[in-house]
């Protein structure tokens, strides 16, 4: 055992140092790196939770971290039988391919590396779709390099904007060397949007705002999963004290939008383990 760590735990630690906190439980967006000072390293400090995270901590078990460390879960795995998972970047986002064809893929946000690990298992694939649940910069990082390498046709509901990438925030507070590569949004899927056939499939679109003004969740109906970006976490929710958050507005849209699905419903959030509509309506504190 090295530095007090559990061999099921050397791989997370190995791959990304900064993931490692016995005190950390909840898949918040961005980890709440704002209790860091910008000055301090980040990935060589032990992250920190927001007070409200921190009292309902005790509450969840099942999250990522949890899991982890008892050698239930590594990340990079695979996560169910047409769909893939990739985490990765600074925050830790959850990048997913869903399968609709013979080596076609419809991609879900595009944390950094999330190509190259594409093409380090499949240097053939077909990305056909990219869709943006939204454009903080921990899910767009690698969009412009999904353009140029797949040339895929890519969905959000906003064309792209700095002011949306809170790039700059980014860089300010966290990481000096934040960058983002501009790239052009081919298809706006604004709040007019309700459903689309991508890859051959039937998807609803739920414009749910509150942790960003352009907060897309992505319903896959045939397969009852849907994809939640940082609207819903697993016992959590986004943060809403970013530019454009309103936590009455985002609360109202889980509500409305993803709490009245099928209580079987998978939810595959940006940060984090999957989840399922019951679990959330009966566990996550921030709901009840």
């Amino acid at each position: 055992m090295k530095g007090g760590i559990k061999p099921s735990e050397q791989y997370i630690r190995k791959k990304t140092d900064y993931f490692i906190n016995r005190k950390l439980y909840i898949p918040c967006d961005f980890f709440h790196f704002t209790s860091i000072p910008p000055s301090v390293p980040i990935l060589r400090q032990p992250l920190r939770h927001c007070d409200s995270c921190t009292r309902h901590a005790g509450n969840i078990r099942h999250t990522r971290f949890g899991l982890a460390k008892s050698g239930k879960i590594s990340y990079n795995r695979f996560c169910m039988d047409n769909i893939r998972v990739y985490t990765g970047g600074i925050a830790a986002c959850n990048g997913y391919l869903v399968i609709t064809g013979d080596n076609t893929y419809i991609a879900i946000d595009a944390p950094l590396g999330f190509v190259d690990w594409i093409l380090s298992r499949k240097p053939d694939a077909k990305i056909t779709d990219l869709l943006i649940t939204h454009q903080h910069f921990d899910h767009i990082q690698d969009a412009a390099k999904f353009k140029k390498q797949f040339g895929c046709t890519i969905h959000a509901h906003s064309p792209y904007s700095p002011e949306l990438t809170l790039e700059t925030l980014a860089r300010n507070a966290w990481d000096p060397d934040m960058h983002v590569e501009p790239f052009e949004v081919d298809d706006i899927v604004d709040e007019k949007r309700r459903t689309a056939n991508w890859g051959g499939q039937l998807w609803h679109i739920h414009f749910v705002p509150g942790h960003s003004t352009d907060s897309n969740v992505y319903h896959l109906v045939d397969e009852d999963k849907l994809f939640s970006g940082d609207v819903l976490f697993a016992g959590s929710i986004g943060r809403t004290d970013l530019p454009g958050g309103d936590e009455k507005q985002l609360l109202n849209g889980i509500h409305a939008r993803i709490l009245n699905q099928p209580a079987t419903t998978i939810v595959l959030p940006g940060h984090g383990p999957y989840t399922t509509v019951k679990h959330e309506r009966l566990t996550n504190p921030f709901l009840s």
